[in-house]
């Protein structure tokens, strides 16, 4: 109870910041045990970040690690980043971090206004990406956006760093998930990762074909 009070306090401390774009030596290869995760989100004028949380399918429940991206365009403040860089100058739409390698589904967005932040859930169904280490893994989570195109970019802005080595590819679900949302001390909804309160079932298992996971694909409670 005292670490998902400390989440949610976290959580609503680290709403007013702010991604930097990516140093031009950042260096990552194809020996790393971590996935450099890329997603493309438009970015509103609100603070807004998506949390991913990894899931073991064997267990059938989450891990207690997660993956918070921060979606600013660029008015935020710059008290921290959950460690998310922007890939471009300006309003960005594609933001990055390393992630350690293993298999996550997007479990919640949140998006913040003056004097209040706004949370969706996913439980009722989210996909799950299979993340490799070594690799370099785009996610689509602009519903408007176009995967060939989205992916043409992503690679035409990778190109100006020297030092990320590896190909760029698009991650493909390997599941869509249905979970069990925890509660807060104060009895809201909690959608983060946590093995002991977060049973997932699972709705349907993929093979290697491409869907485009999309906001409007996500199950919102």
């Amino acid at each position: 109870m005292f670490r998902t009070f400390i989440s949610a306090c976290l959580i609503l401390f680290l709403a007013a910041c702010t991604a930097s774009k990516l140093d031009t030596d950042y260096t990552f290869n194809l020996t790393s045990d971590q996935n450099l995760l890329i997603i493309k989100q438009k970015p509103s004028r609100q603070k807004a970040g998506i949390i991913f949380g990894q899931v073991d399918l064997t267990e059938r429940k989450f891990t207690d690690v997660r993956a918070n991206f921060l979606i600013c365009g660029g008015l935020c403040d710059t008290v921290s980043s959950f460690g998310t860089s922007k890939l471009q100058e300006g309003t960005p739409d594609f933001f990055l971090k390393p992630v350690p390698a293993g298999k996550y589904a997007v479990m919640s967005k949140w998006t913040t206004g003056f004097r209040s932040m706004t949370t969706t859930c996913f439980a009722k169904g989210t996909y799950v990406f299979d993340l490799a280490p070594g690799k370099v893994s785009l996610i689509l989570m602009d519903k408007l956006a176009n995967a060939e195109d989205a992916l043409k970019q992503a690679k035409q802005l990778i190109a100006s760093y020297p030092n990320i080595k590896g190909e760029i590819e698009l991650a493909l679900p390997v599941a869509k998930i249905s979970f069990t949302p925890g509660r807060t001390v104060f009895n809201k909804q909690q959608c983060t990762p946590n093995s002991e309160e977060r049973p997932i079932k699972i709705l349907k298992r993929y093979g290697i074909r491409l869907i485009e996971a999309s906001n409007e694909s996500f199950g919102a409670n």
